[in-house]
């Protein structure tokens, strides 16, 4: 067990090229020291394991294999709840990260984590922090708000907010739904809480030809847009972050801002949302 009450875990599945470049950006963190560090990885060979532990040698491993019965989401979402549990059950942390391998992440990126979760952790309504953005305005590099919103690409939750997901991931696990957790768990996030997010990204997202994200997309708009968001530089001074309810937040047209319309609408939603699924069973 660690002595450290905060964790992130990268899930990773052979890019034995990008995940070192992850650790190493990662490592340059002004808070690293302050983190548990786990990979959950997937079909690695020794090589891989080789370079994790020449980056940190206190990183810690857990390799996956699974048979050709399980499906790309059953393998995705095991993977997931696999190192939330650890880190939360094992390591007893108050707050985890979960970073995929082909997200490289900003200098601040754990700072901004660390003193949201501060500022925020005693909300009932907080579930997670969401680390992106396509946003552009050099005056609000530091600015944040709340959102109606599902979580993915570099999310974050406390542990007060375990039970609930863990619930949920298992839900996903045994019922052998073929969607990934993210977007499964959104309308129940939707439905309850908020999440947080930058104005400007805090990750980037490295085109690899992987499940979702294709090296043609690079060339679109929209990441186009989320490269110029993302704080690249290697070190910057961090300063105070600026909480802002009326942000403005364009990556999705439902990701809508946090207040008292807009909960009722999602609300509402999600209740018609539901009656639909249950008439579609029959």
């Amino acid at each position: 067990m660690s002595n450290k009450n905060k964790s992130i875990f990268i899930t990773s599945y052979k890019r034995e090229k990008i995940l070192p470049r992850l650790l190493k950006k990662l490592k340059k963190n002004l808070d690293y020291s302050q983190f548990n560090k786990l990979i959950i990885l997937q079909n690695g060979s020794k090589k891989i394991i080789k370079l994790i532990k020449k980056i940190d040698h206190n990183i810690r491993v857990i390799q996956t294999n699974y048979s050709n019965e399980y499906s790309k989401f059953s393998k995705v979402n095991n993977n997931v709840f696999l190192g939330f549990k650890k880190c939360f059950e094992d390591y007893n942390s108050d707050f985890v990260i979960h970073l995929e391998d082909d997200c490289l992440p900003s200098y601040d990126f754990l700072n901004f984590f660390n003193e949201i979760y501060l500022r925020h952790k005693t909300d009932k309504k907080f579930y997670a922090i969401n680390s992106f953005s396509r946003e552009f305005k050099f005056k609000k590099n530091f600015s944040y708000s709340k959102f109606i919103y599902g979580i993915g690409k570099g999310w974050g939750i406390p542990k007060t907010n375990w039970i609930f997901t863990r619930k949920n991931l298992k839900n996903i696990l045994n019922s052998n739904i073929k969607k990934y957790f993210d977007s499964h768990l959104e309308w129940e996030i939707k439905r309850k809480y908020y999440v947080i997010m930058p104005y400007r990204s805090r990750v980037l997202e490295i085109p690899t030809n992987g499940l979702n994200f294709k090296i043609a997309d690079k060339n679109k708009k929209f990441y186009k847009d989320w490269s110029k968001s993302f704080l690249k530089s290697n070190k910057y001074l961090i300063k105070k972050y600026k909480y802002e309810p009326l942000l403005e937040y364009y990556w999705r047209k439902d990701c809508l801002k946090y207040n008292f319309f807009n909960r009722k609408l999602t609300y509402l939603k999600s209740f018609i949302r539901l009656k639909l699924d249950g008439i579609s069973k029959f």
